[in-house]
């Protein structure tokens, strides 16, 4: 399977969800390329009994480079349009800054 790299901001806090026996952290990255950016809705998926303190890390306006399986999905909205999705099943990430740190924020 391809893996897709992608450096872009967080677009607000990380989520840590309990499912079953495993753990996701959810995220969304914002990257920008010339006056269009692209959201990607990033999940992490962790064994149950992993510390998944990094979350704390991953907030708003924090640039982030993340590595992982590209996805997309279609669903409908609820005005009833039909709309798509962008998503990464991550394997890896790296913080790069601080949210406070981050000076080319789109937010």
């Amino acid at each position: 399977m391809e893996n897709l790299i992608i450096i872009g901001n967080v677009g607000g806090n990380a989520e840590v969800k309990k499912i079953n026996t495993a753990k996701v952290i959810n995220f969304s990255v914002a990257c920008k390329y010339k006056e269009q950016t692209t959201w990607y809705e990033c999940a992490w998926w962790r064994n149950a009994d992993d510390d998944c303190n990094i979350a704390q890390y991953i907030a708003k306006g924090t640039k982030i480079a993340v590595v992982g399986r590209p996805s997309a999905r279609a669903y409908k909205a609820k005005d009833g349009e039909v709309k798509a999705s962008l998503g990464i099943q991550v394997e890896r990430i790296e913080l790069l800054t601080k949210a406070e740190e981050s000076s080319d924020s789109p937010f």
